[in-house]
């Protein structure tokens, strides 16, 4: 395991270097970089948390009469969703009327939907497991008294 742990840190280690001298070899745009970055910072904290944290209580609140299981697979698979929609809508906004291939290669408002429509199908799938896997009683005593009962007829 420590192996490992060292050769991730220093793959991490060789990416941040790398980075810092991207960054730095382009000096004239480092200050529009760190305006960027303290509103990314900004937004983030500021309005996308308060934002997963509230859906994520209604969600949880709402789901309260289905197995636990079942609400932590749909509240994950919602918050999967919004986080798709938040990283999407900005490009999908910034689509013009004509497409234009060179500024805007893929369509964004399909790819999105598509991907929506993936995690919603992967979410009710797991939510149907989840579901079947709760409702089934399971008595680990009687179980194991049963696996117990089935050597003793071997021998």
């Amino acid at each position: 395991m420590t192996g490992w742990r060292v050769l991730l840190g220093v793959t991490g280690l060789v990416c941040l270097g790398w980075g810092v001298a991207g960054v730095l070899s382009d000096v004239p745009q480092l200050p529009q970089l760190v305006i960027w970055l303290a509103v990314a910072v900004g937004v983030h904290e500021g309005l996308l948390v308060p934002v997963e944290l509230a859906t994520g209580a209604i969600l949880w609140r709402a789901s309260a009469r289905l197995p636990r299981s079942v609400g932590q697979v749909i509240t994950g698979g919602v918050v999967v969703s919004a986080i798709l929609t938040l990283l999407a809508v900005p490009l999908t906004i910034r689509q013009p009327v004509e497409p234009n291939p060179s500024a805007l290669a893929q369509p964004y408002g399909r790819n999105l939907a598509l991907l929506v429509s993936i995690t919603a199908v992967v979410t009710v799938a797991l939510a149907v497991i989840a579901w079947k896997r709760d409702r089934e009683p399971v008595d680990l005593l009687d179980h194991r008294i049963g696996r117990i009962r089935r050597r003793r007829r071997r021998a």
